[in-house]
């Protein structure tokens, strides 16, 4: 069977509101008072669950490997490119402004922004030019974008579509080696070898449920990516728990990372009514800039209003402010910035082709050419 062309999982729209949900309360309710605290807000009567909500971002990961296989197949690698870059930086660019911005206003001495700080992390890479992270969640978006790059260039030269299963093999094996091995930065960075095993068992699920193609060796990878994402989180265990060694912790840890893949599985399975389309496509749309903007801008507002209401209000005063702003984002921002970066690439474009540079070669994965 050819992949489908023509569909689109409403419900994984839902899931990435999700995980962007089960980050935010992972970040509001836990981190921000561990470790160098950025706010004194805490909501401890939650903790014991939301202190395991970190692996909303691996869910992220399985999703990613999941979704930018359908993508890429669709297109060829310049639209594909085009489109991810469209999808990540205009939105990215109004969250860097938009936490700045808050860092001066109500930064309270925790949070600062500079101008080279600003345009350092305009480039992704901030700590090139000796900079911070305007947002620490901002490190999840580089190991996607390198996702995406290893991702284009395989598909490009055919890689994907033609030795698929060998190339998850040596993906799968070079992280296996490097976590519990090499341990080489090098090659942790290159590899992605800590999160390999999320995108890996997206990548595979959509080879079998939606491309409908496969081999059994499909299962045994699956459950390898599985079980390497259970050993890595186990190793790492509950981030800043000082129990987090005992075998019980551990324990938890390895279910809260299988009903990662739980989650995603189930979510395939589900089927939104029409009428609640437009209502998971707008979760979905809002995930992402609500992904950036809600760390450092929620711990500011929550060190606003500590104090001032009970402690579930101050909760629900930063999700409601956090949210609310990713929607504004969604709703007004990012369709002015998207037109203005379309425009620029428009006319990279025609540059490119008038330099004949421009690739009109299409990426068929496993689909044999």
């Amino acid at each position: 069977m050819s992949p489908r062309s023509d569909s689109r999982i409403h419900s994984l729209d839902g899931l990435r509101f999700v995980a962007a949900m089960a980050v935010l309360l992972y970040h509001f309710s836990y981190r921000g008072q561990m470790g160098d605290p950025y706010t004194a807000f805490s909501v401890p009567i939650l903790q014991p669950v939301t202190q395991f909500f970190h692996l909303g971002v691996g869910l992220f990961f399985v999703i990613s490997g999941f979704v930018i296989c359908w993508s890429v197949l669709q297109q060829n690698t310049w639209d594909f490119l085009r489109r991810r870059f469209l999808r990540l930086y205009p939105a990215f660019v109004i969250a860097v402004f938009a936490t700045s911005a808050c860092a001066l206003l109500i930064g309270g001495g925790l949070f600062h922004a500079t101008p080279q700080n600003i345009l350092a992390n305009l480039t992704f890479l901030p700590q090139l030019f000796g900079q911070t992270f305007t947002d620490g969640v901002y490190w999840s978006i580089v190991v996607e974008l390198i996702f995406y790059g290893w991702v284009a260039l395989l598909a490009y030269f055919g890689v994907l579509q033609r030795w698929f299963l060998p190339t998850v093999s040596a993906w799968l094996s070079i992280a296996i080696l490097n976590e519990f091995v090499i341990q080489n930065e090098i090659i942790e960075h290159l590899f992605l070898t800590p999160h390999a095993g999320y995108f890996i068992a997206g990548m595979l699920l959509y080879r079998r449920m939606i491309a409908r193609q496969g081999e059994p060796l499909d299962w045994i990878y699956l459950v390898l990516a599985i079980a390497h994402c259970v050993v890595f989180e186990m190793r790492r265990g509950i981030p800043f728990a000082e129990n987090a060694e005992t075998q019980l912790e551990l324990l938890s840890v390895a279910l809260a990372t299988l009903c990662v893949f739980a989650m995603f599985a189930l979510t395939l399975k589900i089927t939104v009514p029409d009428n609640l389309i437009r209502y998971t496509t707008l979760l979905g749309a809002i995930s992402y800039p609500l992904y950036l903007v809600h760390q450092n801008i929620g711990y500011m507002i929550l060190n606003q209003v500590d104090g001032l209401l009970p402690e579930y209000g101050s909760l629900l005063v930063a999700i409601s402010l956090t949210v609310g702003l990713a929607w504004l984002i969604t709703r007004f921002a990012e369709p002015r910035m998207l037109g203005y970066f379309r425009h620029v690439l428009g006319m990279i474009e025609q540059v490119a082709r008038h330099l004949r540079f421009f690739p009109d070669r299409r990426n068929r994965i496993f689909v044999s050419e």
